[in-house]
């Protein structure tokens, strides 16, 4: 049973090519359209609750503390630096919250499941019962 495989064709060229352009299309329309380019706030929320708003044009820490945030597993701070956000020293099996590493597109949040906290990436715009506002303007 010596069977021969059969040669692309020129029709199975052209379908590979038209399917690679598509992708690439597809991938910088989704990165340029969806991933934060006007992105100027940082969001922090515990437990469900937004308890901070950052500036992401602005280098700065924010530490949570135990003592006010009681279900957190010790002091967790957060940093924003070069338009960019991580979450710098935390306290979690495998320190797994800082592995995250750096986050500026709304499409990767930094979530914290083992101290209830989670980190988004806004473009500015707050909507209020249906109302949009838009920040720093």
């Amino acid at each position: 049973m010596n069977k021969k495989f059969k040669v692309l064709n020129i029709f199975d060229c052209i379908l590979i090519i038209i399917i690679v352009v598509c992708s690439i299309g597809l991938y910088t329309s989704f990165k340029y359209f969806l991933d934060g380019s006007e992105a100027t706030i940082v969001n922090v929320y515990y437990e469900n609750k937004l308890v901070a708003t950052l500036d992401l044009n602005q280098d700065q820490t924010l530490l949570l503390s135990q003592s006010k945030y009681p279900s957190l597993l010790a002091d967790l701070e957060i940093e924003v630096k070069n338009k960019k956000v991580q979450i710098s020293k935390e306290t979690s099996p495998n320190n797994i919250c800082s592995k995250q590493g750096w986050s500026d597109s709304p499409l990767k949040p930094l979530v914290c499941l083992p101290n209830k906290v989670m980190v988004t990436v806004d473009t500015g715009e707050i909507v209020v019962d249906g109302i949009d506002f838009e920040v720093g303007d």
